[in-house]
């Protein structure tokens, strides 16, 4: 099952001479949309980590974990955002992998999306 969606517009040019051009153009709207970084340095710019999540997609677990393994953020909450904190002590800037389980309306079984996401101080 596709984790995409695909539309396809059809865009119609006329130009000075009279002369109609055809483009095809794609649109691919992600069912979860995913930052790859973001900066909890208290500048008030990407100060916390979300995810975006399309109303018909029901989120069963977002998972953050460090290069060893250990899960450093963890929730059920499509709202949630992390703060790039464990424990209430700052994590180091570096690399994270996420992983996401989540179920799609009208589709079976549970799907999942993983990565990784730079957090830069």
């Amino acid at each position: 099952m596709s984790s995409l969606i695909t539309l396809i517009h059809i865009l119609l040019f006329s130009n000075v001479s009279a002369q109609t051009v055809h483009e095809n153009a794609t649109i691919i709207e992600e069912k979860i949309l995913v930052p790859n970084a973001f900066s909890p340095n208290n500048d008030g710019v990407n100060d916390e980590f979300k995810i975006f999540i399309r109303e018909n997609i029901y989120l069963e677990s977002f998972i953050i974990m460090n290069k060893f393994g250990e899960i450093v953020f963890e929730t059920k909450d499509v709202h949630a955002k992390w703060n790039g904190k464990y424990k209430n002590i700052s994590v180091p800037e570096n690399s994270y992998m996420y992983m996401i389980s989540f179920i799609v309306a009208g589709e079976e079984g549970i799907q999942s999306k993983k990565g990784y996401i730079t957090l830069f101080r």
